[in-house]
């Protein structure tokens, strides 16, 4: 999934994933099962990845635009996916990261 950055992408399932990987979506989900995680678990954590990542590099860019270039459809699932694998809302983290 990471070659094409698919993840980006907002209108990604697991359908299509199986698709773009020419497999079935049974198999695929076998597959992330052997691996300990799920395909939504995963497609959030490279997203909040990429977002964390960008923020690493300069911590004044905007959260919204970041979202939106992770994939996700609209700000506040952005947010919530966020505060679910960070623990943290992204403000808080922000002012963890400025030393605020």
């Amino acid at each position: 999934m990471e070659k094409e950055a698919l993840w980006k992408d907002p209108e990604l399932c697991l359908d299509r994933l199986s698709r773009e990987l020419h497999t079935n979506r049974t198999t695929l989900t076998r597959l992330y099962r052997a691996h300990g995680t799920t395909f939504s678990r995963d497609l959030r954590e490279r997203r909040i990845s990429f977002i964390l990542d960008q923020l690493e590099g300069d911590s004044s860019l905007l959260l919204e635009p970041l979202f939106y270039e992770a994939g996700y459809r609209n700000y506040s699932t952005g947010w919530r996916q966020f505060r679910r694998v960070t623990g943290v809302s992204p403000s808080v983290y922000l002012e963890n990261m400025r030393g605020i």
